[in-house]
């Protein structure tokens, strides 16, 4: 069952993984140091509310998140595991299967501009 709930800071190495196993550009956790992004300076970010973000667990794994800045309200990142195959779980019958969350993009809106609706913005008169 899929279950959505904003990140907590125990997330963040299940982030770094789904990072890496995104179907389309995918970036290791290397790729992502060579950015600056770790997950010392994520859980910074996070810690200090300039970034905000919901994950979708399955079975209680993250398979999916979305991170943004509450200052603008960007969409830094919206990562979803891709369902593996059988001929995958063959392989490697002890991998988990993700679900497939294009079924779930109905149900919770995953696309960038409602989740970027629900990332709140800093008011500039507050700072």
């Amino acid at each position: 069952m899929l279950a959505f709930r904003e990140t907590r800071l125990s997330d963040i190495d299940a982030l770094f993984d789904v990072r890496g196993r995104t179907r389309q550009n995918p970036l290791s956790r290397a790729d992502l140091a060579q950015l600056g992004i770790t997950p010392q300076s994520t859980a910074a970010a996070f810690g200090s509310g300039e970034v905000v973000g919901f994950v979708c667990t399955h079975n209680n794994n993250v398979v999916g998140f979305c991170s943004g800045k509450t200052g603008s309200g960007e969409i830094l990142v919206l990562a979803v595991t891709h369902r593996r195959t059988d001929a995958k779980r063959r392989r490697d019958p002890g991998a988990a299967s993700a679900p497939d969350l294009t079924r779930a993009q109905p149900y919770w809106g995953l696309n960038s501009t409602k989740i970027g609706s629900y990332i709140p913005r800093r008011d500039p008169s507050n700072t």
